[in-house]
């Protein structure tokens, strides 16, 4: 450092004696003028063109070839004082060039003097060209590349920017990091480095890092190993302070040595201050040429002038006397020579000694040579630290001449270990003792230290079980800044990247496609079939991945299309083949699955079972034989795939890994929704399952101390053929848990099955662990679901959040397929059987022995008097004779056959004893394969009250569940040649709605949620609705609703509605509906099944026009106030507004029972006057208050309660389930049953919805006299963007608001002159204002002239009178948009940023023919491109191309971001500024 030191000081002396002679001899530098400012001979004066837009293309001014290279003829490197000849190349760049926009003739013309400048310093010089398109034109640009060796091969890079925007001469920018650079070439030229050094002249950097990342793209993963820092020069000569940046943490040693080089040298250099939280001290953003090379992993340096002081104080706002110069005509010499006098000459001396010093000092921090020390079985990733672990490296580096042990400092992270302290569980803050620090003292040896370095476990535990909100961010913070440093008092002596997980194997969301792609490019990769796939989407569009892996693609395709044919039709034919020899080579599903995703291991263990099956000839384990013994057993990989076909299902619930949650981005915990199926994923995934039907199926959870692997405890589901899984199942369990045992930590596992039986037969037996209550009474649960379409279903709950815990899970997989591979055809034949008993609706009494009571005493199928448990038929008639709900009815069809249920239609009308079932009706056939999953979603359900526990909801009773009529029939062959079999759920057309007669009124009947629907949509288009209060006895009830002709016809073909016309004598009295806010909770299933239903929800209450189980004292006497169940009487008690109310409620006893609903009530009366209400909280009411008005009784009768689990159900009997208060300005309406519980209890939603309606003002209408009676249209409310177009000029508003947002000001005044935006009011724009699907659709519409006013569209949420509805049915037919699932659109809901590249680049494709050109590249700027989805990426690479979007930052796009109005309002403006 001495020697530096001494050279450093010398450098300054020759800049001191250059000054002096310039003093002397001005003329050095520039003529004098009359005051003594130094005044810069050009040929330029500052041009006054208006800038265009960065991505504008140049008018050339003349042909490249008319440049002569002017620069002085020197042969041999003359010295010249620092700065003079930067300043020369620099005055050529802005001055004999001129702007230098990509592509143009002065482009290529500063390419070939910089090339040649290059050349004359004896510097080997290369070109690499690239092209880029823009505006349909290619753009050909290129890179110079000169390199200097150095004493070792590797490599330092210079690089800076020789390109300028059109507006400019690009004098600061960036002609001045140019002429620094090569100055530095020129000086070091001849001198000794020591690195390698590549100077890089970058083309078009101005039109995004085109250059830049041209380059790094052509890197070899050898060449970025091998470059130990990139140094980026931007825009040097203009701004008010000099900078230098690098890297946070060790990882800026360039900035580190530029700091201490400008101290020595007396250098006014430093760096920003941190004084942008976004923005930490020492760093910069990724606005540069050096961005790529960041993210490539390679360090940075970077020395730019500007003032970080001014503006956002993100360092974009050069100077405090003039704001920016650069990107306007003000960045020329002449100007900035004259406003600045002598800046650019102190700029470009100081920042041409400084780089210079760089490159002859630099070096790269040492790395720290690593062994970790600590004893791990799993023997991973010794270069890693893990929450979960204590892992103490072996660290090892040369001490620097002139160090002491006592100068070290240790840093991870750029922070002191002191920093990291471990998590207080007490005080749930990281208080504690460090976590991170040095074990012992360290030692010198032989120039060598040596020390240890302990990562210790954060939480003190190795199970993170407990903490698993806790650990994502944690991790995140970690990762920011992973490098283990360790620096004396001058710098970094050495550093090494220590990065962070969980545990070793834990993968985030985002890190699961990129392992199975890292797999798959495996040079073990063997010679299989392997497919890799999507099937279904998320709740928020994450992909459900899922592989196959089998030993063909034959394999694949004659199971699906012989075997499973089979398996349905004729499992007897089968069986005899197998039993025969004539079927040998055939092979058997194994589904592995993950659904609870925060549950980490699941998705890591079979992303390592991926891992073994794809690049493995065989994988061993330990286990033990039945006495205990020790046993290795080998599993040939091929050989199992002989038998076997691997189906992982990575996770069922994508944004529950991405959110790191239990539920799905809903709210629900799918693992209670598989065969309800309100959500997309168990929809998709359950569909899945149903159309492969594997032998085996295991589900990976956690957590269970004991270790817990199913079979299960009773009560078992009467519809399983249990005889023929149970053995299997307990056999194939035992050998999971042995294996898990034998390679783990843990000693222990439990079969819930074995342990109550145990229990049961033994009283004085100590279980394990779940002797009861752990019941497959639910095929809710995965691992049941599978079981019911015939596979021995396992769920497997490990004991921990940790790497022995995904280990546990690995090895569990491998004991079950051993055992499937061995036992092949008796587990094939016993599915067969399950099978078969189907198809010849056999109720096989040795099931009856598995099915016992609470005491284990048999008690058999509840055949309830018949002969055979299983009915021959269901009918499902949608005939509203015979059906109160043909909507449901047909929702139920398309149900059961995406399930795999077969379902036949009649051709003709059936007469079954006095029930004539009309053509058209569905039949579904017991005698099938899927018999017993048919029947357990559509009987009535079983009682097992006498349990002491379960585990949670077993009712399922669809019917009765979801409100439709299903027919039991018994009768053998009723059907027979007179149906058609639906092929598949493709099959099935559900059709709109008839109406019969001509009317000028209907009556749309309440009988679905589809009718709530469709009323809410009139309602919000400003149709006239009427909840009727008295129905004709006959054809509608009180309770249903009144809608004109002309407002009906139009959502006619989007619902299956009961509609009826209304008599010209009807009475028209009833509620005139109006919009309605209902005021919920957040994130609860009240809001989310009121969203369903069409009801504007708020989480802000006195907001809300109506209340739903939320509300205080105040707000409960307010407005009128709707309580379902344990949670909303709650509420209502709580606020202790009305006397005499009282209610009981018992843990969780579920019930569905009968009820008596009044008739007289309009909320009650469309129901039948005995219905079905459901509790999930055994809850009734045992006080009315005085005045108030019964409305629903549970039924005083034995044969009240139909199903579930409700020991104490008898005391229910004949309470009060639900009552009206309407008196002393109280407006409530109280039900006992749980309406709303995970979304199962749907036939009761219309009773909260017929609650909302009659909580509203009467207004009871005039009486009808005769002809058309016209009522009153209630006008919608105002959207954020009417729907009119202009049809005169319009006044452009003078919006008092735009402050706000001074970056969008032009674009905003711009569209509202045009008509394509409006305010929210006069004045008033709100540009910060969130903006929604359906708005930015409209601007994008009105912008580019494309509306189609006769399209039109069926999406359930669109309403056809809406003020967006012409705009969405117009994006829709020119497929610039579609629907989010579900038949939905989400039209009201915030777009995010991704969906708004996607509309704007369907806009540009359609409409401008555009398409990306390089969308890898395009992206590269884009630290979060990896959390863009995959049908994402091309159009925001093709509007980040055509300079529509740069980014919430410069290398930030933010997808999943919500758009604002300005961000929407700039966006389209840029858009219709594309030729």
């Amino acid at each position: 450092m001495q020697k530096k030191r001494w050279t450093r000081q010398m450098l300054s002396l020759l800049l001191a004696f250059a000054l002096v002679i310039s003093a002397i001899a001005p003329n050095a530098f520039a003529e004098e003028t009359g005051n003594g400012a130094p005044v810069i001979v050009t040929n330029e004066s500052p041009t006054g063109d208006a800038e265009p837009s960065p991505s504008a293309e140049p008018t050339p001014t003349a042909d490249p070839e008319s440049y002569e290279l002017q620069a002085p003829s020197v042969q041999s490197i003359v010295y010249q004082p620092p700065g003079i000849p930067a300043y020369e190349y620099l005055t050529y760049l802005s001055s004999t060039i001129g702007t230098r926009v990509a592509g143009s003739p002065e482009d290529v013309a500063a390419r070939d003097y910089i090339t040649g400048e290059f050349a004359k310093l004896g510097l080997g010089v290369d070109i690499q060209p690239f092209s880029y398109t823009s505006k349909d034109k290619t753009i050909n640009s290129s890179n110079v590349i000169a390199t200097k060796a150095g004493t070792s091969d590797k490599v330092v890079i210079v690089g800076a920017h020789y390109d300028s925007v059109a507006a400019s001469k690009g004098a600061d920018d960036n002609g001045s990091g140019v002429a620094v650079m090569m100055e530095a070439a020129r000086t070091v030229a001849d001198k000794v480095t020591p690195y390698t050094i590549k100077f890089i002249a970058f083309g078009a950097e101005e039109t995004g890092l085109r250059g830049s990342k041209a380059y790094v793209a052509k890197m070899s993963q050898e060449d970025k190993d091998n470059t130990i820092a990139m140094i980026n020069l931007d825009s040097l000569a203009v701004g008010d302070n000099m900078h230098i940046y690098g890297n946070a943490g060790s990882e800026g040693f360039v900035r580190d040595l530029g700091l201490d080089i400008a101290k020595d040298l007396h250098l006014d250099v430093t760096t920003q201050q941190g004084v942008n939280p976004e923005y930490p001290a020492g760093t910069t953003g990724d606005w540069s040429d050096h961005a790529p090379f960041k993210d490539a992993g390679i360090p940075y340096g970077y020395l730019e002038a500007t003032n970080w002081l001014l503006g956002d104080m993100d360092g974009y706002t050069q100077t405090e006397l003039e704001g920016e110069v650069w990107h306007t005509e003000k960045d020329t010499l002449d100007h900035i020579s004259a406003t600045y006098p002598g800046r650019i000459e102190n700029h470009l001396s100081t920042f041409s000694q400084l780089l210079s010093n760089i490159l002859l000092e630099i070096q790269e921090p040492q790395e720290l040579k690593l062994n970790n020390e600590v004893s791990n079985d799993n023997d991973k990733d010794n270069d890693k630290a893990a929450i979960t672990e204590t892992r103490t490296f072996d660290v090892e580096f040369d001490l620097p001449s002139g160090s002491a042990l006592s100068d070290l400092a240790w840093t991870y992270g750029g922070k002191d270990f002191s920093e990291y302290k471990k998590y207080n569980s007490t005080d749930k803050v990281y208080s504690g003792d460090p976590y991170i620090k040095l074990v012992g003292t360290p030692v010198e040896v032989g120039g060598k230290v040596h020390a240890k370095v302990m990562f210790d476990q954060i939480f003190g535990t190795s199970n993170m079980s407990g903490n698993r909100t806790l650990y994502p961010p944690l991790l995140k913070s970690l990762n920011a800044a992973n490098i283990l440093a360790v620096a004396d008092k001058k710098g970094n002596v050495a550093k090494v990247k220590v990065p962070y997980n969980v545990y070793d194997d834990y993968h985030a969301y985002d890190d699961i496609k990129p392992a199975i792609n890292e797999i798959m490019a495996s040079p073990d990769k063997q010679d299989r079939y392997i497919e890799n796939k999507v099937i279904g989407k998320s709740g928020q569009g994450r992909d459900i991945n899922f592989s196959i892996v089998a030993k063909d693609k034959d394999s694949v395709d004659k199971y699906l299309n012989e075997i499973l044919p089979l398996m349905n039709d004729n499992p007897a034919a089968l069986q005899e083949k197998i039993k025969s020899g004539e079927l040998t080579d055939y092979k058997v599903p194994i589904w592995i699955n993950n659904i609870h995703p925060d549950e980490a291991p699941g998705v890591d263990a079979i992303i390592n079972i991926f891992r073994s099956l794809v690049t493995k000839d065989t994988v061993s384990y330990e286990t033990t034989d039945d006495q205990g013994n020790s046993q290795t057993v080998t599993l040939d990989v091929d050989s199992a795939l002989d038998n076997v076909i691997f189906l992982l299902n990575y996770t069922e619930n994508p944004d529950g890994r991405f959110l790191n949650t239990r539920q799905n981005a809903a709210g629900f915990d799918l693992n209670r929704d598989n065969s309800y199926q309100t959500q997309p994923e168990t929809q998709q995934v359950m569909g899945e399952l149903a159309k492969w039907m594997p032998t085996t199926f295991l589900d990976f959870h956690g957590f269970v101390k004991e270790f817990l692997i199913e079979p299960c405890t009773p009560p078992h589901d009467p519809n399983f053929e249990y005889d023929l899984l149970i053995d299997n199942m307990v056999e194939q369990a035992n050998l999971m848990g042995r294996a898990g045992v034998a390679n783990t930590k843990y000693d222990v596992f439990h079969i819930p099955y074995e342990e109550g039986l145990k229990a049961a037969q033994d009283p004085n037996y100590k279980p394990i662990a779940n002797a009861t209550g752990w019941d497959d009474g639910s095929p809710a649960y995965t691992a049941v679901f599978a079981m019911h379409h015939g596979a021995m279903g396992h769920t497997v709950e490990i004991p921990e959040l940790n790497q022995d815990s995904t280990d546990a899970l690995y090895y569990t997989a491998l004991a079950a397929t051993k055992y499937l591979v061995d036992n092949k055809d008796e587990l094939f034949l016993n599915q067969l059987e399950i099978y078969k008993r189907g198809v010849n609706n056999e109720d096989n009494k040795a099931v009856d022995k598995y099915l016992v009571n609470a005491k284990y005493e048999e008690i058999g199928r509840p055949r309830t008097g018949n002969e055979n448990f299983f009915p021959e038929y269901y009918v499902l008639p949608v005939d509203a004779e015979l059906q109160k709900s043909p909507s449901e009815a047909y929702k139920m069809v398309k149900y059961l056959l995406h399930n795999g249920v077969e379902v036949e239609r009649t051709k003709e009308s059936v007469t079954v004893g006095s029930t004539t079932y009309p053509s058209g009706t569905f039949v579904v056939n017991m005698h099938q394969a899927s018999r017993g999953f048919a029947n357990v979603v559509l009987y009535d359900g079983f009682d097992v009250s006498d349990f002491k526990e379960m585990y949670s909801d077993i009712i399922q009773s669809f019917p009765e569940m979801r409100g439709f009529d299903s027919y039991e029939t018994r009768v053998v062959g009723a059907f027979t040649g007179k149906t058609s079999e639906l092929t598949d759920e493709s099959a099935l057309t559900i059709p709109g709605t008839t109406v019969s007669d001509e009317a000028n009124y209907y009556v749309v009947r309440s009988d679905s949620n589809a009718a709530i629907q469709a009323v809410n949509e009139l309602i919000a288009a400003g149709k006239k609705v009427t909840l009727l209060e008295n129905g004709d006895g006959r054809s509608y009830e009180k309770g249903d609703f009144l809608v004109e002709s002309t407002s009906l016809t139009p959502i006619l073909s989007k619902y299956v509605l009961t509609v009826v016309p209304f008599p010209n004598d009807g009475n028209q009295a009833g509620i005139v509906l109006k919009p309605v806010t209902v005021g919920a909770t957040a994130k609860g299933v009240p809001e989310f099944v009121l969203k369903q239903l069409g009801f504007k929800v708020t989480n802000v209450l006195d907001e809300a026009d109506v209340l739903l189980n939320a509300g205080n004292a105040a707000q409960i006497k307010a407005k009128p106030y709707i309580g379902f169940g344990k949670s909303g009487m709650s509420v209502f008690k709580n606020a202790n507004v009305l006397t005499g109310f009282d209610y009981k409620t018992e843990n969780a006893y579920e019930g569905l029972y009968k009820a008596e609903l009044s008739q007289d009530s309009i909320i009650t009366a469309p129901y039948e006057a005995e219905d079905y209400l459901y509790t999930n909280t055994g809850s009734y009411i045992t006080g009315v208050p005085t005045g108030a008005t019964v409305i629903a009784t549970i039924k005083n009768a034995d044969d009240f309660f139909v199903a579930g689990w409700w020991p104490t159900q008898d005391a229910a009997k004949g309470k009060t389930a639900g009552f009206t208060y309407k008196k002393d300005g109280l407006n409530a309406t109280i039900f006992a049953s749980d309406s709303f519980n995970k979304d199962h209890p749907q036939a009761q939603f219309r009773l909260m919805a017929e609650a909302v309606y009659a909580s509203l003002k009467v207004d009871v209408q005039p009486p009808y006299t005769g002809g058309p009676y016209v009522p009153p249209v209630t006008p919608p409310t105002d959207p954020v963007e009417p729907p009119t177009e202009p049809t005169t000029p319009v006044t452009v508003p003078d919006f008092k608001d735009l402050g706000k947002a001074t970056w969008a000001i032009t674009a905003i005044q711009s569209l509202a002159a045009k008509g394509i935006v409006t305010g929210v009011s006069a004045d008033k724009f709100e540009p910060l204002k969130q903006v929604t699907r359906a708005e930015f659709l409209t601007m994008l519409i009105r912008a580019f002239g494309l509306l189609d006013k006769d399209a039109t569209v069926s999406f359930g949420d669109v309403p056809s009178g809406a003020w967006y509805y012409s705009f969405v049915a117009t994006a829709v037919k020119l497929k610039l948009a579609q629907g989010v699932g579900g038949d939905k659109f989400d039209p009201t809901r915030p777009i995010t940023r991704e969906e708004m590249a996607i509309l704007s680049a369907n806009v540009l494709k359609s409409v401008k023919g555009k398409q990306a050109q390089d969308p890898a590249a395009a992206l590269l700027k884009f630290k979060d491109s990896s959390s863009m989805a995959s049908y994402s990426k091309d159009s925001i690479a093709l509007l980040t191309e055509e300079g529509v979007i740069n980014g919430v930052s410069a290398d930030t796009f933010s997808p999943k971001g919500i758009a604002s109005r300005a961000q929407a309002a700039v966006i389209i403006d840029r858009l219709m500024g594309i030729e």
